[in-house]
């Protein structure tokens, strides 16, 4: 993300603190022709900020978003800069001031501008940080968010919102532009629910099914989300039958894998279903397996489908079998996903291995399946329960995990979406820590690491707009 730099010197000639010996007041936007602001930051609170994000909108179009970084180790206010706009009108402003990725300093201002005309404006900042504005899609966790090649682009749906109630709505994000653009309103859809999606590369589609619904109880159907921004529901399939938190994923042959999650009386399920849409007109649902090695039901399932080292379905969680020192295990899934009945065997991956994610659950996990990379981000530890912010690659190629090293995380998240951003990774909102200002966490990631080196990746958070 491009961050301009911020100023410290000759601020005091604002035009609201001018004192005698100003001449006039300071202009930043002096190479500027059009409309453009030149905006002092301050505040009554101590401490440093290293970035000032500014989100505005002029009249009734679009919000923008433009980040001024301060100087290595953190800059001191009042600061200073330089926001040109795209056009004259009335100008909505907000200022979040930032210090280590966390949001600490707040404030807004409405200005309006003729064409062509500078202005300057002052925003005080002070540290009410629990409504902040957003750009895009409402914050919300336990949301479905894929990847979505025939687009170059994020497709996010559902989730649970600020207020707890939960969503049914569907957005894309534009690789190429950057924006959240909302898909599908007034049209029929998926109901509200905590849910997963996944990618199905034989049909291009993205499809979402089951997932808790608005009683908690599970919504048991199967939807499919094509380029055109349309969701369709296959007619007679069950969603892979009455569960919720349960395992997604869509083989490299298009064939939809479940495992697992919650029953209606809480306890945990520890089978297999698998739907092969070549087969619907005969047979439209789920269809079950037997056979299963792997008989400790595993907590918080992921399932992702990767191409390297070969074409395989992978099962992450926690071994409700294992020692309390057991961290997040994985398993290959093997067997005829598309052979109603037939054995499938589940295998682990790496057993034993020290530099595993430490035990968790509500964590988030995503594949780069074209070079063989699982990752993984945040959670709520257990026993402590004390909410994560770290991240975890793991390497099928050589079996092993890596924590990453990065100079600064998010904030500390469950329940968070992670999606693949080539040539990166993208993290979008999560439940935030009780301690935390917000109830949600009010941001997006974009996670780039460095080719995988074991014992050691180094890896880059950046802001997403």
């Amino acid at each position: 993300m491009n961050k301009n730099r911020l100023l410290a010197a000759g601020l005091a000639c604002f035009s609201a603190l001018l004192p005698a010996s100003c001449a006039q007041p300071l202009d930043l936007c002096a190479d500027q022709t059009g409309a453009c602001l030149t905006v002092q930051v301050t505040t009554d609170s101590q401490g440093q900020v290293d970035l000032l994000r500014a989100l505005y909108r002029v009249d009734t179009a679009e919000a923008k978003e433009r980040d001024f970084a301060g100087e290595p180790g953190g800059a001191v206010l009042p600061l200073g800069f330089q926001l040109a706009l795209p056009s004259s009108g009335a100008v909505n402003l907000d200022i979040i001031a930032e210090l280590g990725l966390r949001p600490t300093l707040y404030g807004s201002a409405q200005v309006t501008l003729a064409e062509g005309e500078h202005q300057q404006v002052t925003v005080p900042l002070t540290a009410a940080v629990s409504e902040l504005p957003y750009i895009g899609p409402p914050p919300r966790h336990h949301a479905g968010m894929v990847y979505f090649p025939p687009n170059q682009s994020i497709v996010l749906f559902g989730g649970v919102g600020r207020d707890g109630t939960l969503l049914g709505d569907t957005w894309e994000l534009s690789l190429a532009s950057g924006t959240w653009t909302a898909r599908g309103a007034g049209a029929p859809g998926p109901a509200a629910r905590r849910a997963t999606l996944a990618y199905d590369p034989l049909r291009k589609l993205v499809v979402v099914a089951s997932g808790a619904g608005v009683t908690g109880q599970a919504v048991q159907d199967l939807w499919s989300y094509n380029a055109a921004g349309t969701w369709t529901q296959e007619v007679g399939n069950r969603g892979g039958g009455p569960r919720t938190g349960a395992g997604l994923t869509v083989s490299d042959n298009g064939i939809a894998v479940v495992y697992g999650g919650v029953d209606a009386a809480g306890g945990l399920l520890q089978d297999i279903v698998t739907y092969d849409p070549a087969s619907r007109a005969t047979n439209p649902d789920f269809v079950a397996h037997g056979g299963n090695i792997k008989t400790a039901p595993i907590k918080s399932p992921k399932l992702v489908n990767t191409t390297v080292p070969a074409p395989s379905v992978y099962l992450l969680g926690v071994d409700t079998e294992a020692s309390p020192g057991t961290g997040v295990g994985i398993w290959q899934i093997s067997g005829a996903l598309a052979t109603a009945g037939s054995i499938l065997l589940v295998s682990p991956v790496a057993a034993g291995d020290l530099n595993a994610p430490s035990r968790r659950t509500d964590f988030s996990v995503v594949a780069d399946g074209a070079s063989g990379l699982i990752y993984l981000f945040g959670g709520i530890a257990e026993p402590s329960g004390a909410y994560l912010q770290d991240a975890y690659v793991f390497s099928l190629s050589s079996k092993q995990w890596t924590k990453v090293s990065a100079t600064v995380n998010p904030t500390a998240r469950a329940g968070a979406q992670l999606a693949l951003l080539p040539p990166a990774v993208l993290l979008f909102g999560g439940m935030a820590a009780p301690d935390s200002p917000t109830p949600i966490a009010l941001d997006s990631f974009g996670l780039t690491t460095d080719s995988f080196v074991a014992p050691a990746v180094t890896g880059v958070f950046a802001r997403r707009p």
